[in-house]
């Protein structure tokens, strides 16, 4: 196990500057490795391997979940507590299976088709359901605010807080016609 992980992470030439980085290069610039690649920096870096998952995909999902949790808990000299970087990011991967599992699913079965019904939380679902529901609730509630928008979509649609941020501007423009504001001032002429 790697004493520095955010050493380690460099040395695989993963930025280390900020967790959004960090994820989005490993998911970008490091997607198409083998499971048996993604296991072995993550084993690097917590002397375990996410062996219950079967798709090579959520193997992907979790060393990216893991990288991105070690920038964002490092305290100092690069350490971070790995363990629970690593807890956090199987709980993540756990999650997106669950509820969105065509995110974890790159092979779809023989005869399967994107436009195939998922199932959330034990209730099958036709694709485009959560954002006709977001469309939906901005419309009935034109003078909502970003917050009560955000708040709905997680409670009662069972996105992630990104999801429903990303939701908040398309649902705007699609009910309101044109973007969101940007909750900037703008700075007074002298």
């Amino acid at each position: 196990m790697e004493k520095s992980p955010v050493q380690y992470l460099a040395k695989l030439g993963i930025p280390v500057d900020r967790a959004t980085s960090t994820g989005s290069y490993v998911s970008g610039e490091m997607g198409d490795m083998s499971t048996a690649e993604y296991d072995e920096m993550i084993r690097a870096l917590v002397d375990q391997t996410p062996d219950h998952f079967p798709l090579r995909k959520q193997h992907h999902l979790t060393f990216a979940y893991l990288c991105q949790n070690i920038i964002k808990h490092v305290v100092a000299d690069g350490i971070a507590d790995v363990d629970t970087c690593y807890i956090e990011a199987l709980k993540s991967v756990e999650y997106h299976t669950q509820v969105n599992p065509y995110f974890v699913n790159e092979y779809a079965k023989e005869g399967e088709s994107a436009a195939e019904p998922m199932v959330v939380n034990g209730v099958t679902r036709e694709r485009g359901w959560k954002r006709e529901q977001a469309i939906k609730f901005m419309r009935d509630n034109k003078f909502c605010t970003r917050a009560e928008f955000i708040k709905h979509c997680i409670d009662s649609l069972g996105m992630t807080n990104a999801g429903a941020t990303t939701y908040y501007a398309t649902s705007f423009q699609a009910v309101h016609g044109c973007k969101p504001p940007s909750g900037k001032k703008k700075a007074k002429a002298a």
